[in-house]
């Protein structure tokens, strides 16, 4: 019996780990002949792909100059249209290792959902990671689950990974509310089913994917054992949005259209439109996704059970929901001034003007800030407030020890 073929989509722009992962994935296939490889890539004059590959029907490969990029989004719907009949659909990044015949336990797993009533089962999740520069030394060695982070001011949210738990006793994989967009691994129909909207950017690509692949019937699980390692640090690749003229010119424009489409798709403050084959799909409904993940889009609320980063079902889908407040405020103040400083006066106000929350900054919290490899203040503060009186913004003022109070800096709340 022929084994199954697997479709790897990996959209990469200007990764020197592109080349890498290929060779782990083939490396440490138990049926590397059965692997298909979408390879969008983005690249400059000087950075070229093995002469092997060209013109090899196990390779697919969209050329795209760097420069002529529409986003991680349009490449992947690119990538998806040249998935053709292959059994399975793998989307990763371009920056990951692969454990000894990852694509028949990852096959395995998926016909262990089936086998228990599982009609579509989609495996996703954030992926345990690696250190390219001390690898495979440096692989994290227990999976990963998928937590919710914050609620964005744009209306979407975040999501974060965490270790799983008691993970060596799992029979099964852990359901999932969310979706990974470096880790997606279902039947060869979702790219007919669940096409990805070449008109969305970054953020915000993954709670879309989430809901749409709900609504079309799939039910998302966290994979239970460390099978693929993917590279979070971004250490040492270029990103579109500071690659210079002319993608960096248009970059916020993309991103802001991205957001208000995600918008629409969401629910979110109201939007609404028409997305036509990049909208919901017909088996379940946008409401059942909320009542059963815990997260309501129209008003921006989360079930405590969600908060407490419980897997789904949430059990009591009646339950209240809170307006989780979980914001960063990115401060640039540099060390000495931070060394003048008594505090921060850190404030969350309604549409009213009136404050509904205050936690000061001082003490220790600026020697974290000044430690901090990124050279700016994180200032990150959470909170539950009132669904019916939430934040709009924040307030920020500086008081300096030889200067007195600062200016005031204001900035949108989720």
């Amino acid at each position: 019996m022929t084994s199954p073929s697997i479709y790897l989509s990996l959209a990469s722009y200007r990764d020197p780990e592109l080349i890498p992962t290929i060779a782990s994935a083939l490396a440490n296939a138990l049926h590397p002949d059965r692997l298909f490889f979408g390879i969008g890539w983005q690249h400059t004059p000087g950075e070229i792909l093995p002469a092997e590959w060209q013109n090899k029907a196990q390779f697919r490969i969209i050329d795209v100059p760097y420069e002529q990029t529409r986003g991680c989004c349009w490449m992947r719907s690119k990538l998806m249209e040249r998935c053709t009949g292959e059994d399975f659909f793998l989307q990763l990044d371009s920056h990951h290792r692969f454990a000894p015949q990852w694509d028949a336990q990852l096959i395995g797993i998926y016909d262990d959902l089936l086998s228990i009533g599982v009609k579509k089962p989609l495996l996703t999740s954030y992926l345990s990671s690696y250190d390219p520069r001390n690898d495979p030394a440096g692989r994290h060695p227990t999976p990963f689950t998928h937590h919710l982070d914050r609620i964005i001011p744009e209306g979407s949210y975040f999501t974060r990974p965490a270790d799983m738990p008691s993970w060596q006793q799992r029979t099964y994989p852990e359901r999932n509310r969310f979706f990974s967009a470096h880790f997606c691994f279902t039947s060869g129909q979702f790219c007919k089913e669940v096409p990805y909207d070449p008109e969305l950017w970054f953020h915000g690509e993954e709670p879309s994917m989430a809901l749409r692949a709900y609504t079309w019937g799939y039910d998302s699980y966290a994979i239970h054992r460390p099978l693929v390692w993917h590279e979070y640090t971004r250490r040492g690749r270029p990103h579109v949005w500071d690659s210079g003229e002319p993608v960096a010119g248009v970059y916020g424009k993309w991103n802001e259209l991205s957001h208000a489409r995600v918008k629409m798709l969401l629910g979110t403050d109201g939007a609404t439109g028409d997305l036509g084959k990049y909208g919901l799909g017909t088996v379940r409904t946008r409401e059942d996704y909320e009542r059963w993940s815990g997260i309501r889009f129209c008003d921006r609320t989360i079930q405590q059970w969600t908060l407490d980063h419980h897997p789904p079902p949430n059990p009591d889908p009646d339950a209240p929901y809170l307006r989780r407040v979980s914001h960063c405020i990115d401060l640039h103040y540099t060390p000495t001034e931070l060394d003048d400083f008594d505090f921060l006066a850190v404030t969350f106000h309604n549409a009213a003007g009136v404050e509904v929350y205050r936690e000061d900054a001082f003490g220790a919290e600026f020697e974290r800030w000044k430690s901090d490899e990124d050279k700016y203040c994180k200032c990150w503060r959470s909170f539950v407030a009132d669904p019916a009186n939430p934040p709009v913004k924040w307030a920020v003022r500086p008081h300096s020890r030889t200067k007195g109070w600062l200016p005031l800096l204001e900035g949108v709340s989720p």
